[in-house]
Formats: C-alpha cells, structure tokens, sequence
C-alpha cells in the first residue's frame, strides 16, 4: 500500500482541485472552503489508517490515546472496524468520536453542573447559521477525503500488480 507521505501529497494535491469542484456546485467561497477544510482534515488526520501506528494517529498527539480502543477493534482492514470501506469507514469513525466526546461533554456538564440543551440553544440563537448544513458539507469533504486514500491505495496496488506481471514477461 502507499506510504503516509504518498497519502499526504495526494491530499495536498487534490486540496485545489477539490476546492474548485465545490465552490462550482456551492458558489460560496466560505462553504467551499469549510469542505475543502474537512477533506485536507479526513486526508492527514481523520483517515482509514487510523487503526494502525500511522502518521494519522501520530498527528493526534496528545489525543492519540483516543484511538487505541478503535484500534483494538480489529486488524487494519479488519471486518469490525471497516476502516478502508469507503461508506462504513468513515460514518464508524465519525460515531467512535461522537461517543467519546459526548460522553466526555456529558461527564462535564454533570459534574459542572452545566445544562448542555440550555447551552447549545444558547450557542444556536447567537449564530445565524445552518448547522445540518455545515454538517453535510464536513461529511461530504471526509468521506471524499478518505476515499482519495482509498484510491491511492488501489493505484499503487494495481501498479505494483501490473510491475509484478511485465517482470515476469
């Protein structure tokens, strides 16, 4: 498979372009820059790599003890953590972290003694923004984001399939 740096230039390369194809379907720099945002996120820190050592996990520094329980979910590629599934990868991440930081948020809210409903209808009525929105576009960078790792993945395994056979002949 490739390495981390074959995975990080391709997400660094394809950042421009990836921004160029949503500000064409969303014609607003903003939105378009908050996808692209979210595929060079999904490409050097929130990728399918993430069940190994890799320089995904490394990236996470001091958080990185986050990912240790995803990682002892399986093997790298493994059934029960789907990591490289171009559909349940991602949305298996996405609810892994959506676990541990709303238990972690709850854990503080009841010992703070914060009412997190009063405090998220707060934070909604001071910002005019559309967060389902939002939310689409940061999913729709990820999962683009990790399935450019997936078919860098697929290039370098064909090219070295193909390498393998014209040795051969």
């Amino acid at each position: 498979m490739s390495s981390g740096k074959v995975h990080d230039k391709v997400t660094w390369y394809l950042a421009i372009p990836f921004f160029g194809f949503c500000w064409a379907f969303l014609n607003s720099f903003g939105e378009s820059s908050f996808c692209t945002c979210s595929f060079i996120f999904s490409g050097l820190m929130f990728g399918p790599d993430l069940d190994t050592k890799s320089k995904q996990y490394k990236r996470w520094g001091f958080l990185r003890f986050l990912w240790i329980p995803y990682q002892k979910l399986g093997g790298h590629r493994s059934f029960l953590n789907q990591s490289h599934d171009s559909l349940f990868g991602p949305i298996l991440r996405f609810l892994y972290l959506f676990c541990i930081f709303g238990s972690l948020a709850l854990l503080i809210s009841y010992f703070a003694k914060i009412n997190l409903f009063d405090l998220l209808n707060k934070l909604n009525n001071s910002f005019s923004i559309d967060y389902l929105r939002l939310l689409l576009l940061f999913l729709m960078g990820t999962y683009i984001g990790s399935l450019s790792h997936q078919l860098t993945d697929w290039a370098y395994s064909a090219k070295k399939f193909y390498q393998k056979i014209k040795r051969r002949t």
